[in-house]
């Protein structure tokens, strides 16, 4: 499954800082990436309700737009019920 490819919210590659919150740890898979100052993050939010698959993209972004796509990546987990 591509999921298993990809790093583990609260665990490991660069979002095992983030999402270490019990209600988030293991259920955020994704990729990070930056470039010419844009972020983004893609990957899959894993709910009981099914899997949500996302990608968020900043363009211009500053020292507040990490934890701006974290927020929306936990949106998604905290609205799916």
């Amino acid at each position: 499954y591509f999921k298993d490819s990809l790093a583990v919210g609260g665990a490991d590659g660069t979002i095992g800082k983030y999402f270490k919150e019990e209600k988030y740890k293991g259920k955020i898979f994704g990729k990070t990436g930056y470039i010419a100052g844009a972020k983004s993050f893609s990957g899959i939010c894993c709910t009981d309700s099914g899997d949500y698959i996302f990608s968020i993209l900043a363009n211009n972004a500053n020292g507040k737009t990490r934890k701006a796509i974290n927020d929306i990546a936990k949106a998604i987990i905290d609205n799916s019920s």
